[in-house]
């Protein structure tokens, strides 16, 4: 497909989501969900890199469903962000992520795509589960729980791209959630904000330091973030150069985010 045709698709599928997450009633009381363009860009792959045979239409629809789902996971996780709000806020915002993720049912059903039910089912629990031992703190190494935030901002998406034959770019897709995530981890860190994630690595760090230590232990916090990173914008130089995103928009956004992370970081490979 030509380069508009990826404009034109992400448009639409953008216009698609908003009309599915139009209620009137709850957009009194809770934000209007965030419809996530990287996140499009990534699940057209299969049709626009990897040449597999869909309808527009079909492709419009089956996208829109992944992104409903992610959306109801995403907006569940705000409940636990906003622990001094009302409790009508709380409860819509529960009802809400209920009501987004529910949508993608009805158009799957449309859709007769029980492979891929099954596919996006299996993710769901995995995010699931990952959240529920995250915010239980139950995991005891930082490593464990960087894998964990891998999984809760990636499975849905990798999992689609499995079905569809582009499993190659998994690692990529999964490196770059993972890192806009902790990003946005560390700047919530830096503005005294917590978020479902900080307890857990704050529990699991104050495990191996030693009791001199914990009063600086969000510098500590901040070293961490900034390790994980630097390596895994590393990372992500090299999947790029291995593994080019050409035609989709997300790629340019991709180079943008490593710019502002590291400015010196190589994301071409050198001529000669």
């Amino acid at each position: 497909m030509k380069r508009l045709d990826c404009f034109h698709l992400e448009a639409s599928i953008k216009h698609y989501v908003e009309e599915k997450l139009s209620y009137s009633y709850l957009q009194k009381y809770i934000d209007s969900p965030q419809i996530d363009e990287d996140r499009i860009s990534f699940l057209l792959v299969p049709f626009l890199q990897n040449g597999y045979e869909l309808e527009e239409k079909e492709i419009i629809r089956v996208i829109s469903t992944v992104m409903l789902i992610q959306i109801g996971l995403d907006t569940h996780e705000k409940v636990s962000n906003s622990p001094t709000g009302s409790l009508k806020e709380r409860q819509l915002t529960v009802l809400a992520g209920v009501y987004f993720s529910g949508q993608y049912y009805k158009i799957l059903s449309d859709l007769e795509n029980v492979s891929l039910i099954n596919q996006l089912a299996k993710a769901i629990k995995m995010v699931n589960e990952s959240k529920i031992s995250l915010y239980k703190q139950e995991y005891s190494t930082i490593h464990d729980i960087m894998e964990s935030i891998k999984t809760i901002e990636s499975a849905v998406i990798t999992s689609f791209l499995g079905h569809y034959g582009s499993s190659q770019c998994n690692e990529l897709v999964s490196e770059v959630l993972f890192l806009r995530r902790l990003l946005y981890e560390k700047n919530n860190l830096k503005s005294g904000m917590v978020t479902a994630v900080l307890p857990s690595v704050k529990s699991a760090l104050l495990q191996d330091t030693l009791p001199s230590v914990k009063e600086s232990v969000n510098e500590h916090l901040e070293e961490i973030f900034t390790e994980y990173i630097d390596e895994s914008g590393d990372k992500i130089a090299v999947l790029l150069r291995n593994q080019p995103l050409e035609g989709l928009r997300v790629e340019s956004r991709i180079h943008s985010l490593l710019k502002l992370t590291r400015p010196d970081t190589k994301i071409f490979a050198e001529e000669g």
